[in-house]
């Protein structure tokens, strides 16, 4: 038995050399052809350009190429499988040196480590009021607008109440503090037969408050007296009412204001001929208005 097994080595070492040489031979006829055409394909580029003494040059440095390896015919994968499976394949692979793996190389980052200018504690002291600061201004929330506390006095002209085209004049104060203000004015309209003098007080609210230029609407309540051309008739008007203005600055600095006030409803008391008569006002009583800041 043992016979049979040294023989049967013996044979598979032996077709294994056979094969090795055969592979080999196959190699360097490969190699030289590649190399034959390499040298003819480099010959047909410059042989317009080379004379016929460089092209001698070139034959004499190719010659040493023919005994290297310059070309490996790539197997496709299912070759390499099919020569796997194979009993000499498997021998061969046995006896071949495995190849050692290539060290990588670790890349280089810029990142160093810290000098020791660095971990100096003075250095260190020297930069804790610029962390902090830092840390401040990041904790901080942004701030808003810049707080409005402003007041000032006016003389306001128009026109109304509408749908009587009385002329008015009036006079008042007005005090705002950011998104919040108040109003006080009073006012007379006349055209001499008729008059009409009112007072009002109005809060105002000012949704992006701005001294450049801002819108504003409020309400509040207001009272008015109407008197005609005699003395006997006269009317007491009593509601709430209703504002819509913009306030803005212009190139001289000065305060302007421009609104339309609506009175809606009110409660009449007028006299006429000595009687007394109580009423509701449903429409609504609206004065245009211009003003002057001072």
């Amino acid at each position: 038995m043992w016979k049979k097994t040294v023989v049967f080595c013996f044979l598979s070492l032996f077709g294994c050399q056979l094969l090795l040489a055969q592979n080999s031979v196959i190699e360097a006829q490969i190699d030289a052809e590649t190399a034959s055409v390499a040298v003819d394909l480099e010959k047909k580029e410059i042989a317009s350009e080379k004379t016929e003494e460089e092209i001698q040059e070139i034959e004499l440095k190719a010659e040493p190429v023919l005994e290297k390896p310059v070309v490996v015919e790539k197997k496709s994968d299912l070759q390499n499988k099919m020569e796997e499976k194979t009993l000499p394949s498997i021998v061969i692979n046995f006896f071949k040196t495995p190849k050692k793996p290539v060290a990588r190389q670790p890349l280089k980052t810029e990142a160093s480590l810290p000098s020791a200018e660095a971990c100096d504690p003075s250095v260190l002291k020297s930069q804790e009021p610029l962390r902090t600061s830092l840390s401040q201004t990041l904790s901080s929330k942004p701030s808003d607008a810049k707080s409005i506390n402003n007041c000032f006095s006016y003389f306001e002209t128009g026109i109304g109440p509408l749908p009587l085209f009385l002329p008015s004049f009036g006079i008042g104060f007005r005090n705002q503090v950011d998104n919040q203000g108040f109003d006080y004015s009073l006012r007379v309209a006349t055209v001499v037969f008729v008059t009409q003098v009112s007072a009002d007080f109005l809060y105002h609210y000012y949704p992006r408050p701005n001294l450049a230029s801002q819108f504003y609407f409020g309400a509040g309540l207001g009272g008015s007296a109407l008197f005609g051309e005699y003395g006997d008739e006269a009317a007491f008007l009593f509601g709430p009412e209703f504002v819509l203005g913009r306030q803005f600055k212009t190139e001289t600095q000065d305060l302007r204001f421009f609104q339309m006030k609506i009175s809606f409803p009110n409660i009449a008391n007028y006299s006429h001929h000595k009687n007394e008569h109580y009423k509701v006002v449903y429409f609504p009583l609206t004065v245009f208005s211009y003003g002057f800041g001072f």
